[in-house]
């Protein structure tokens, strides 16, 4: 428990790992690895190539957590059940990422932060291109994660994401003191072409993101359909910004966004404010259901859309029970190209959204 990873893999291919059951609750520092990075599997590439086929199934990987935890900063925390990380390309002609994943099947429990990473920095000008300076072909399917004290997946810098059928329970999770307490079920970040569909995420909690599903910034053709979230703390449907065609279709979504801070129905932002606005959000044929108390107050979720072309079709908003939807907060920035038709709407939802359906 005292090295950075249980299972490291480093500059290799072609592995297929089946079977497993891993741990890695670190306890003690070691030489050469940093107090703050704990991981059951570390796939690492720092070498001059591709590297490519990693396949891991039926695995149990749980207890994962490094020695030390700065809590303070969420962004600095360095720790996941199974990892794949790259180094930035910076020579022509030594370009590298790893690509051809499967992760199939796996039960991942009680982890400081992830579930499954993929991260890539890209590369300097004039080397590589969008897809070699991205992890690529990325499959993430049957997996279940249970109380993650970060998001069950993050798909971020990666190239080709088909992710389906997981189970998400509890992300952002805070049962230790060395969890985050913060997560959306799965996130996808600086990402290409996503297809996440049949995946299922449940109470998600945390002071910030912790939507059931949600969509970072910088993306590219993120299609998430067929989805199920429920008693998600920050909501629904989240797209930050510099996205270009993001898109929620046939999903439902229940007793999601309770959170007084950014707890939204729907939510289109322009963070970070230095990026471009997303353009071309679509959120169509979803049924979204509202219908709880939580301590006596009953749940009011917020709609706050600043994007660029952002259509609403063809969802049911189904609130009920004293319940209420855009009446905490609805905020549309002008400019944002609102485009709401053909929505079913039952229930206090806020006048300045229904209103422009005609």
């Amino acid at each position: 428990g005292d090295h950075h990873a249980a299972i490291y893999i480093n500059n290799q291919q072609y592995l297929e790992f089946d079977g497993l059951k891993i741990t890695n609750n670190r306890k003690k520092s070691i030489a050469g690895q940093a107090n703050t990075d704990a991981y059951g599997i570390d796939v690492y590439n720092d070498g001059k190539e591709v590297m490519t086929h990693f396949k891991f199934t039926n695995l149990t990987v749980r207890d994962i957590y490094p020695v030390e935890l700065d809590s303070s900063n969420f962004n600095s925390i360095k720790s996941a059940a199974i990892n794949f990380k790259s180094e930035k390309n910076t020579v022509v002609g030594e370009e590298k990422h790893i690509r051809d994943v499967t992760v199939d099947n796996c039960y991942i429990t009680m982890t400081t932060k992830f579930g499954i990473w993929s991260r890539h920095p890209g590369g300097i000008n004039g080397v590589g291109n969008e897809m070699i300076n991205r992890n690529m072909n990325f499959v993430l399917t049957n997996n279940h994660t249970f109380k993650t004290g970060g998001s069950g997946i993050t798909a971020s810098n990666t190239y080709n994401v088909l992710m389906e059928n997981n189970l998400f329970e509890y992300p952002g999770a805070s049962d230790k003191p060395r969890m985050a307490g913060r997560g959306s079920g799965a996130w996808f970040f600086n990402t290409r072409n996503v297809v996440a569909q049949h995946n299922v995420s449940k109470h998600a909690r945390g002071s910030g993101d912790s939507y059931g599903i949600h969509i970072d910034h910088s993306n590219k053709y993120v299609l998430l359909q067929y989805n199920y979230s429920e008693d998600s703390e920050g909501g629904f449907g989240e797209i930050l910004g510099n996205n270009k065609y993001s898109t929620y279709r046939y999903n439902i979504s229940v007793n999601d966004g309770f959170r007084s801070h950014h707890g939204n129905t729907l939510w289109v932002s322009q963070y970070p404010k230095d990026k471009p606005k997303s353009q071309n959000n679509y959120f169509y044929n979803n049924s979204v259901f509202i219908d709880k108390t939580l301590g006596g107050i009953s749940l009011n979720t917020g709609i706050d859309i600043d994007g660029k072309n952002t259509y609403v079709y063809n969802n049911a908003f189904y609130v009920a029970n004293g319940a209420s939807m855009g009446k905490k907060l609805l905020n549309i920035t002008a400019g944002s190209g609102l485009d709401i038709d053909n929505n079913m709407y039952y229930g206090n939802i806020a006048s300045g959204f229904t209103g422009p359906d005609s």
